[in-house]
Parts: C-alpha cells; sequence; structure tokens
C-alpha cells in the first residue's frame, strides 16, 4: 500500500457541500483506488461544525482546526497548518481558493528546514477570476501580485487553476509558467442529470404550467454573475410569451435580497440545485468574469440548452456546442435575444440538451478531474503515487 497521502487547506465552509466537496471526495476516492491513505483536511471551526465535515470523518478522513484567516496572525495560523503536516505527514499540502496560500507557504518553509526533502510539495489553487483584466488592475494590486506569485510563488511546487484561461491568468499574476497547470474543473453527472419526475415535483412547487419556461442563474455573487444584466433582459421581455402560450419566468439562485431583481424571482441557496437544474428550460450565465462555470457545466449535464456569456474561463467549457448560445460580455440585449432565439427553436431542445450532456460526459466529468488531479500529484511525489495508466493501477501490461 502507498503512503500518498493529501492534506487540503481551506476556508470553505458552506452549510452545503457544493461542487467542491464533491471535487475533494471524488479525489480521495481515486487516490484510494491507487492505494494512497485517505485524505485530510484542515479547516476553520465553523466548517467542522458542518454535516458534510461529519461524513468525511466517518469515511475515513482526517480533519483538524484551522484559525480563522482573518482574525489571526499569520504566524499563528501557519504554525498550526504546520503542526497538522507534522501529524499527518501528507505528500502533498493543497491550498483552496487563497486565504490561506501565505500561511500554508511560511509552513512549508518551516518544515523544509526541519525536515529537509520530506517536507510535504506546496499546491496552491485557483477556481475563481478577476473581475478585471491583469491590465486595468491598479499598480499596488500588481506589484502585490508579483510579490506573491512571483516572489513568495518561488516556494510553491505548483499552481493549479480550474481551466486553461485561469492558468494564464495565475501566469500573468507571476507565477512561474512551468509550474502552472489548468486542469479543467468537473461535474458530477450521477447526481446532475435529467430526471422527469423531479423536474415535475419541482416545477410544481414553483406553481409553473406545463407550457411555460424556466429560465435558471446562479446570482449569489449578483454583479459578477450578471444577475442585474438578467433583470434587465427581463424587463425587454416583459409581454412575450413561449411557444404554446407559456411565461417566461426567470429564477436565480442565491440572490441577494436587496438586488434590484424586477420580475427575476429570488431562490434560496441549497444543496439541491441538481433539482432546480432539473425542472428549468434554459440557464442563464451571464458572467463578467469566470473561473470555470459550474452551473453552466452542471446545466449541460441535465440536458439543458443555455447561454452563455463568452468569458475567458467559461468559453473552453462550451465552444461550437449548437446547445449554448454564446453572447458577449455585459449585454443585457444579447439575453433577451439570445431567449427569442432559443425559444424559436424549442422543438430541438430535446436533441441539443443531449449533445450538451454527451460534451459534459467526455470532457467534463468530476471523475475525469478526480483521474487527472491525481497524476499531477503523482507527478509531484512519483515515488509515492503511480499515474492511472501505470500497470500497477490499471491490471494491464504494455503490448509491443
Amino acid at each position: 500500500m502507498s503512503d500518498f497521502r493529501t492534506m487540503h487547506v481551506t476556508d470553505y465552509a458552506s452549510a452545503y457541500e457544493g461542487a467542491f466537496i464533491r471535487q475533494l471526495r471524488m479525489l480521495d476516492e481515486e487516490i484510494r483506488t491507487r492505494g494512497g491513505r485517505p485524505s485530510s483536511l484542515v479547516l476553520t471551526r465553523k466548517a467542522l461544525e458542518q454535516p458534510w465535515a461529519e461524513t468525511l470523518r466517518r469515511d475515513g478522513w482526517e480533519l483538524r482546526e484551522l484559525p480563522a484567516g482573518s482574525t489571526r496572525p499569520q504566524r499563528r495560523v501557519a504554525a498550526a497548518i504546520a503542526d497538522a503536516a507534522r501529524e499527518l505527514q501528507p505528500d502533498v499540502m493543497h491550498v483552496h481558493f487563497g486565504t490561506y496560500d501565505g500561511s500554508a507557504r511560511l509552513a512549508v518553509r518551516r518544515l523544509r528546514q526541519a525536515l529537509g526533502e520530506d517536507a510535504p510539495r506546496l499546491a496552491w489553487h485557483y477556481r475563481t477570476a478577476l473581475e478585471t483584466t491583469i491590465e486595468e488592475r491598479a499598480l499596488t494590486r500588481r506589484l502585490k501580485d508579483l510579490l506573491k506569485y512571483g516572489r513568495a510563488g518561488q516556494d510553491v511546487d505548483r499552481f493549479f487553476a480550474v481551466t486553461h484561461a485561469l492558468a494564464d491568468e495565475v501566469v500573468a499574476r507571476g507565477a512561474a509558467a512551468d509550474r502552472t497547470h489548468g486542469i479543467v474543473a468537473g461535474c458530477d453527472t450521477d447526481i446532475f442529470r435529467r430526471d422527469i419526475a423531479i423536474r415535475m415535483r419541482v416545477r410544481g412547487d414553483l406553481a409553473l404550467e406545463p407550457d411555460d419556461v424556466l429560465l435558471l442563474h446562479m446570482g449569489w455573487m449578483w454583479h459578477r454573475k450578471g444577475g442585474d444584466l438578467l433583470a434587465e433582459a427581463m424587463r425587454t421581455l416583459e409581454g412575450s410569451s413561449a411557444p404554446g402560450g407559456g411565461r417566461i419566468v426567470a429564477c436565480s439562485i442565491g440572490a441577494p435580497e436587496d438586488a434590484v431583481l424586477g420580475s427575476v424571482r429570488r431562490l434560496p441557496m441549497t444543496d439541491r440545485v441538481h433539482e432546480y437544474h432539473q425542472a428549468s428550460d434554459i440557464f442563464i450565465s451571464a458572467s463578467r468574469s469566470e473561473g470555470f462555470g459550474n452551473g453552466l457545466v452542471e446545466a449541460m449535464a441535465c440536458e439543458n440548452v443555455a447561454i452563455a456569456a463568452t468569458a475567458a474561463g467559461q468559453i473552453e467549457t462550451f465552444a461550437n456546442l449548437p446547445g449554448v448560445s454564446p453572447i458577449p460580455v455585459g449585454s443585457s440585449a444579447a439575453i433577451a435575444a439570445s431567449v427569442r432565439s432559443l425559444l424559436e427553436r424549442r422543438a430541438m431542445w430535446p436533441a441539443l440538451g443531449a449533445a450538451n450532456r454527451a460534451h459534459v460526459l467526455e470532457h467534463h466529468s468530476m471523475r475525469r478531474w478526480a483521474r487527472d488531479m491525481t497524476d499531477a500529484y503523482a507527478a509531484l511525489c512519483p515515488s509515492t503515487l503511480a499515474r492511472h495508466d501505470d500497470p500497477a493501477v490499471t491490471g494491464r501490461t504494455e503490448v509491443a
């Protein structure tokens, strides 16, 4: 059995497991299939109180508490990370979302001084794109980037990003190109799929008629996700109807209560997002910037058609698919026009939706992501973990 273990460090503390924890669980499953040890997770007290944390414990994960990064000196956070690493002895320390990048880097520097080559490899992982281009950032911000990614980043063994476009952004911020890799994120296609029974139940809960068309939007970051653009587009669509005389209804999951919603209905954040996808017809991804469009790919996996802004981190998930209508970033008029165009092609939705799911299954499954990430670990620690195509893993032997 391999001794390989990864230790994830994050400030993720949502009440719901969400795509992030599902990804880590599938990654852990892949590592275990290659003989590795159960993964470990260092996270805040708030996260430790969430139901999914107890589920991880039952599955054999080692969980350790981390001081909240925004309220504690970095040296205290670094000490907690280093203590956890000494106890858990991971091969890779994998830091997510950026909050603890500096603290983890300081912890690894201390561990390298004490342990030498036995210290864990350090990975920083990015999921969210900047809201502006590098050139539009203030000079002080760009200098901070160079200090972090260029100078402090010299201690980082790998920079990971959820799309190739986001990896390019990380390099532009100062990271070394030869240590920066885009490993395109994935969707849990077992959960996100078409389910007629769920569709009918949820549409009934939303008081939708059979001919009504439901537009679904993720609005938990209202401006970044273009919620204001959807609200403006709905004003343009007032008085329009779907084929058969049905209504056009727009809902935004997680939209803030103080946002100007207009006719857009606010839906609360939930761990049942897949049910809303299954009940909807058109997904609206109007993001001004995007690391990886989880909502878009999940909608495609549920065999829905979609309208998607051409944000850099999103294009590679849908380029040239006829079931996804591309629109310029920041255009409410384009959203309204694309809705009308899709309504005219409503008879084609089943075929377009099926093609969307097939594309996700081939290119964006979460299990494929877990395999590729484990291969990246194997490249970092070749003596402790085999690649997926190694005969020791596959059971196959190479034939000349």
